[in-house]
């Protein structure tokens, strides 16, 4: 059965209160981390990885690039841009770098980001769809380029 980003937080939520040690933390963070991500992912699209970049990287410079332009979520983009950054920088630190302890306060911290993410994506895909709603319907996608022509690869869908 498939999950969703509430679901996954939920999860995050249930761990951190009720699984009190640093591993119970880590492991709180990280939820919480994949649950803004995948929040984000959902709002905004899944962006065409760059060549030298991680998908986590990829998503949030196209969202910190759409929080620049011109657009209906502008200001929900650059907000989820800047907290996604953050919880991504303490998902890696709670996963992979274990002599560092984490503190509850870090984890209060990512929870705050990742609850604003959340409130975000929903404020941007309400805004997103009445954009789409008073333009009308987007114009059709120009076919997948070819590998080597400049463009995506074939099957990555475009950040809208």
């Amino acid at each position: 059965m498939p999950t969703s980003p509430p679901e996954i937080l939920e999860l995050a939520q249930f761990i951190r209160d009720r699984f009190l040690t640093e591993a119970g933390r880590r492991s709180a963070i990280s939820r919480a981390y994949y649950a803004a991500r995948h929040c984000t992912e959902a709002a905004f699209g899944t962006p065409a990885g760059a060549e030298h970049e991680t998908s986590h990287t990829a998503l949030i410079r196209a969202v910190r690039e759409m929080g620049k332009a011109p657009g209906p979520a502008r200001g929900e983009a650059a907000v989820i841009a800047q907290f996604l950054d953050v919880l991504r920088r303490r998902r890696n630190t709670a996963d992979y770098r274990l002599d560092e302890e984490v503190e509850r306060a870090d984890v209060d911290r990512c929870f705050g980001h990742a609850e604003s993410i959340m409130r975000s994506c929903g404020q941007a895909q309400e805004k997103l769809e009445a954009h789409k709603a008073r333009v009308g319907a987007e114009p059709a996608e120009p076919p997948p380029r070819s590998p080597g022509s400049g463009g995506p690869p074939r099957g990555l869908k475009r950040v809208k």
